[in-house]
């Protein structure tokens, strides 16, 4: 279980992989001429991504809190795998099944347009949509130094001092991803997804506020506070 979750902080390896074996099944798929095998291919991505769904949907937060310990002096958002399994799960299913369908009719002179390039644009689009949902929910550490905001490869420090200017942390995302925004003062935006936008930025601003307050992070005590 750790594992989906040490994905789900860092996607794109992941994410990465998943097209990586997408993309070898989807041209296994093209090139063997042995129906009963591209059949076994198709339902083993098939199956793998059902699994990646099934497993996601199980492991999703439900705490309800906006912070939780980490057993080191350190707060983080929970982070839940569901993204980064949908995410994998679509990639596994669309690119051999939409995507390499598409371009191998197109290589063989068979394309039947529109319905092939519409399938394939399809395909593409909800591959990109959860990819970018995938990447969005990273979340955040949040240590006694400054908050870290992972990346797709390292973690980024934003310094309590860069936030302590009046709308330096404010709730409000898009429409359709509840967030909590960091503007530094470089004048640079961090979106931190969340599902409890008020409730994060007020405990950010707590700390950005009172340096004294920051030296409780990680603890027991502190963590019994914010989970009320």
């Amino acid at each position: 279980m750790n594992a989906y979750h040490a994905a789900a902080r860092r996607p794109l390896p992941a994410l990465l992989a998943a097209l990586l074996v997408a993309v070898i099944t989807g041209v296994a798929v093209q090139t063997v001429d042995q129906p009963m095998i591209w059949s076994l291919l198709l339902l083993g991505s098939f199956l793998l991504a059902l699994v990646l769904c099934v497993m996601g949907i199980l492991l999703r937060d439900r705490s309800g809190v906006p912070l939780a310990p980490t057993g080191e002096m350190a707060f983080e958002t929970p982070v839940s795998p569901y993204a980064t399994c949908l995410a994998a799960a679509h990639t596994l299913m669309w690119v051999p099944l939409g995507i390499s369908e598409t371009v191998g009719d197109l290589v063989r002179g068979e394309l039947e347009w529109p319905r092939d390039v519409f399938i394939a644009l399809f395909a593409a689009l909800l591959i990109v949509t959860a990819w970018i949902m995938a990447l969005l929910s990273r979340g955040i550490r949040v240590e006694a130094a400054g908050v870290w905001r992972r990346g797709p490869w390292r973690d980024q420090m934003i310094r309590w001092d860069e936030l302590t200017v009046p709308g330096a942390i404010t709730a409000g995302g898009r429409r359709w991803i509840p967030a909590v925004r960091l503007r530094r003062a470089s004048g640079r935006t961090i979106l931190v997804p969340t599902p409890h936008p008020g409730r994060l930025a007020t405990i950010l601003r707590e700390y950005a506020a009172d340096p004294g307050r920051r030296a409780a992070i990680g603890t027991v005590a502190e963590s019994g506070r914010i989970a009320r």
